[in-house]
């Protein structure tokens, strides 16, 4: 039992307030308060509204900061995918292999272009290979397009290698020191299968 060493004050007047038997009445308000317990009555006890506001402030506040805190990690995670996206295409991850800058050229260096060769020049073709994995196969066919004595569009010849990403060239010569008979041509490039691209060229 709580033991009073000084008479409590009014929740209610706030004036002293003197024990009378099991109870404590204001003499001003008659607010009536339990000796025992030192809360106010249950009949008379004062409105519990700012409690209930404070506990409302409480999970208000929580709620807000959990609110917070998944907003910026959405945030985040929109920024770090937006990041491995960019990375993924700048180093073509989701490029297909192709075969571009395809020219036929006077020599395997690729430096002079022409499509008019000599009865005795090789036939060089040049190209670049782009976004491809290792050992993808490109393939070069040869014709004949219209050349004398020869049927229309004849294959003369046929090679294939596997590559990685650079720059290439086919290179077509006879042996034994033969010529070309004159007339058009045109070579081919695949890739895997795929015809990429053609090119013309004749022999005068």
């Amino acid at each position: 039992m709580t033991d009073f060493q000084t008479n409590p004050i009014c929740l209610i007047c706030k004036e002293e307030i003197k024990p009378q038997d099991s109870t404590i009445t204001c003499s001003k308000c008659g607010n009536i308060y339990h000796q025992i317990h030192n809360v106010p009555c249950p009949y008379h006890s004062t409105p519990a509204v700012p409690i209930s506001v404070g506990q409302n402030s409480s999970r208000s506040g929580t709620c807000l900061g959990i609110s917070i805190s998944i907003g910026t990690a959405l945030l985040l995670l929109v920024v770090i995918a937006g990041a491995i996206l960019f990375f993924a295409i700048s180093n073509g991850a989701f490029s297909k292999p192709n075969i571009s800058n395809v020219y036929m050229a006077s020599n395997e260096n690729g430096d002079v272009q022409n499509t008019s060769y000599s009865p005795s020049q090789d036939f060089f073709v040049s190209f670049d290979l782009n976004d491809a994995p290792n050992n993808i196969t490109v393939k070069s066919v040869w014709y004949a397009v219209d050349v004398n004595d020869i049927e229309p569009n004849t294959i003369i010849s046929e090679y294939e290698d596997n590559f990685g990403n650079g720059s290439y060239y086919f290179q077509l010569w006879i042996n034994g020191g033969g010529e070309w008979p004159t007339g058009k041509y045109k070579v081919e490039i695949y890739l895997n299968d795929t015809l990429e691209a053609t090119e013309y060229f004749s022999v005068n």
